[in-house]
């Protein structure tokens, strides 16, 4: 009825001298409490709350119910039906000028894993990562290849080396990042500050993965869970700049039509039920949800998709919520 918009306007002109750690300035979260006095000065505006109050539809409880496993089905194990593979030796081959002390790193992080798949597929893995460790560190247009020799193999695994060539092209630093659409967050600033990467410093494949991403978490605790943002890269060849221009489709913002909680033990249920931070009828905030995942996460599967279930309505832009606390064995074919 306006009073979260009202909340938003006042606060937003509050100012604040920053939290400090040792003297130097740091980021803090803290929970503002707006209270609203509907008084004797405003009848009007009560009688109007009170009607509304009266008219609206009430919001549905959250549900618990107690439910018996379904019968026992047959899932299917999805690991590799390859080898496993260990990378002995990296070499890279090409004109370099990455530091010597880099390419050791990315190496280390090749060989200290163990692959799974066919020889063919731990190649292109490889590959593939040592192309995001040369991306990582400004040079953005890599293009690598390699070649893979067998040192040991057995049915159970391999042991390889590989060879591979790469073509570094030019190094960039970050220009700038700008935002299309946006919205929700009016103030291109705050979208920004999510980006772990200053303009000027290398262009860096990680952080600005974990800057999209951080951008999507921002809008899915405001309740936009369909938000997509494209980002599209272009070069300044002549300065070694990279501007990273972000297309968002901020989508639809959605409430809490309903939440069901499913499980074996009422007490359980009756118990989770009291660690909810949302209600029916409240936006949707994904960081809540994952909360209260987390407070849970012993009664949970491994398998985060058995464990929560979210039905969209499009339309009315409402989601209804199911939990689902039940211990189910369910028969692995290993074949």
């Amino acid at each position: 009825m306006g009073l979260d918009e009202k909340s938003i306007e006042a606060v937003r002109k509050w100012r604040f001298a920053p939290a400090q750690m040792n003297g130097t300035p740091v980021a803090v979260e803290i929970t503002v409490t707006v209270s609203f006095n509907l008084g004797s000065r405003a009848p009007r505006d009560r009688e109007l709350f009170e009607r509304i109050q009266r008219e609206a539809p009430p919001l549905p409880a959250v549900s618990t119910r107690v439910e018996p496993c379904p019968p026992l089905s047959s899932g299917v194990d999805q690991r590799s039906s390859g080898m496993s593979i260990a990378v002995a030796e990296v070499r890279f081959e090409g004109g370099l000028l990455l530091p010597t002390e880099d390419q050791e790193e990315i190496a280390a992080s090749i060989k200290q894993r163990t692959y799974e798949g066919t020889l063919d597929e731990v190649t292109s893995e490889v590959l593939e990562r040592v192309k995001a460790g040369w991306q990582n560190r400004g040079y953005f247009k890599v293009d690598v290849s390699g070649e893979t020799k067998a040192l040991t193999s057995s049915p159970a695994g391999a042991r390889i080396e590989l060879t591979i060539h790469v073509n570094e092209g030019e190094q960039y630093r970050l220009g700038k990042i700008t935002f299309k659409n946006n919205i929700v967050f009016a103030d291109s600033s705050v979208l920004r500050d999510l980006f772990p990467l200053l303009d000027g410093d290398l262009f860096d494949r990680d952080k600005i993965g974990h800057g999209l991403d951080a951008l999507r978490r921002a809008y899915a605790e405001a309740g936009y869970i369909n938000f997509t943002s494209i980002p599209d890269t272009k070069f300044d060849d002549e300065n070694k700049l990279a501007d990273l221009e972000i297309n968002l489709d901020e989508g639809k913002q959605f409430f809490i039509c309903a939440i069901s909680i499913v499980g074996s033990d009422e007490r359980v249920l009756r118990d989770a039920s009291k660690d909810l931070l949302f209600q029916p009828g409240s936006v949707y905030n994904q960081r809540l949800w994952e909360l209260f995942l987390l407070k849970h996460a012993s009664l949970l599967y491994r398998d985060r998709d058995r464990n929560e279930d979210l039905r969209l309505d499009e339309q009315a832009g409402t989601v209804a919520i199911t939990f689902d606390f039940r211990s189910c064995p369910v028969l692995v074919d290993s074949r």
